[in-house]
């Protein structure tokens, strides 16, 4: 589709931050953490047993994914205490080591410069989301007028709804074709599709590693173009 692109909209984690990154480390270390607490003997069987419980839990629940760990595990009865100390560790490693994925800053400053607006549709918890733009320091970048984050349980406004596309477009006053969304999910592409926006899916996560769409590929979830760094966008304009 050939558009000329007067505004971007981008998502979040693993685009512009290096959330699972972060959030990789954060769970080892918490890993180590309950092991501490146990015998050695079980370590291969708790690296098996996370990251099925995460997927299970996630971000969410992080408390409960600590406990049902330790119970797999044969800890009976973990003390309040040792989950507290677990969600704890989990969150300042998480945050310590949350960045920027490379050339973010620079693009979005010569966006800036370049007086094309910017914005957000994310799914997730508002106030976490915002913690971490504000730990990376990226809200500089972003009008909270032009910032839309839904919760991820909401069907009707979460991804691929294009619930929150519509509300965008209105907020920038520009038709559907003049905005570009980015982001690194299926979910993130099939609703710029639908919503007649241009699609561009990062792979900076990604990079050469085996994929994760859906096979054989739906049609909604092509995007209009792939890019492996985020200063490409700026050659899209």
């Amino acid at each position: 589709r050939e558009m000329s692109v007067r505004a971007h909209v981008l998502d979040i984690d693993d685009t512009l931050i290096a959330s699972t990154s972060s959030s990789t480390k954060a769970r080892l270390r918490c890993l180590e953490f309950l092991l501490s607490a146990l015998s050695g003997a079980v370590e291969k069987k708790a690296l098996k047993l996370e990251p099925r419980l995460y997927e299970i839990f996630g971000w969410s629940k992080l408390p409960d994914l600590w406990r049902a760990l330790a119970l797999e595990l044969g800890l009976q009865n973990p003390t309040d205490d040792l989950l507290e100390g677990a969600l704890k560790l989990f969150e300042e490693t998480y945050f310590e080591t949350l960045k920027p994925l490379p050339t973010v800053e620079q693009t979005l400053k010569e966006l800036e410069e370049r007086s094309l607006p910017v914005g957000i549709i994310s799914d997730g918890d508002e106030e976490l989301q915002w913690r971490k733009l504000r730990s990376t320091g990226l809200d500089r970048f972003f009008d909270p007028g032009f910032v839309i984050i839904t919760i991820q349980s909401d069907i009707y406004s979460a991804k691929p709804s294009t619930a929150n596309f519509c509300m965008m477009e209105k907020l920038l006053g520009f038709k559907p074709e003049d905005i570009a969304y980015v982001g690194d999910k299926p979910w993130d592409v099939a609703a710029a599709n639908v919503a007649g926006w241009r699609s561009v899916r990062t792979r900076q996560v990604l990079e050469d590693r085996p994929d994760f769409w859906p096979d054989p590929a739906l049609e909604i979830h092509k995007p209009d173009n792939v890019i492996y760094s985020f200063s490409e966008l700026l050659e899209l304009v």
